[in-house]
């Protein structure tokens, strides 16, 4: 049986590449909190190209074609498929990791957030290394 292609949305040509552990795309509460995520990162939902989990080699061979500068993990589902690992999201966040040739930082999704505000410092300081590297805003 042939396997479907990711569902994704977005430009192909985004130079940041999202993976949403809730397959969201800006929906509800939580997607509502990553679009105000990515507005602080100087990011309009309409430049980046969003995808929902799915089969790990057709995200492979998505990212592939695309070659995004950056690919934002959102939660610990995306993290895992990415990365290819069992770690908790907790270890993996606060740093570039490499998938495809391309810089892949893990951080806690919104809906997290929502439940647990404590969090949301650790994403800002994970965004503004996105930031820094996909060469977004000029601030910190």
């Amino acid at each position: 049986p042939s396997v479907s292609p990711p569902a994704y949305k977005g430009p192909l040509s985004a130079s940041v590449f999202i993976l949403d552990s809730e397959n969201l795309f800006f929906a509800g509460e939580a997607g509502g909190l990553m679009k105000k995520i990515l507005k602080a990162i100087h990011l309009s939902p309409d430049h980046v190209l969003i995808c929902g989990t799915g089969d790990q080699e057709e995200i492979q061979k998505l990212i592939n074609k695309v070659s995004p500068k950056v690919i934002v993990a959102f939660g610990e589902p995306a993290a895992r498929l990415i990365l290819n690992t069992e770690a908790q999201i907790a270890a993996l966040r606060g740093r570039f990791h490499t998938c495809c040739g391309s810089n892949v930082m893990p951080t806690f999704h919104p809906s997290l957030l929502l439940l647990q505000p404590e969090y949301k410092r650790q994403v800002w300081e994970d965004m503004k290394q996105v930031m820094a590297l996909a060469g977004l805003g000029n601030d910190s």
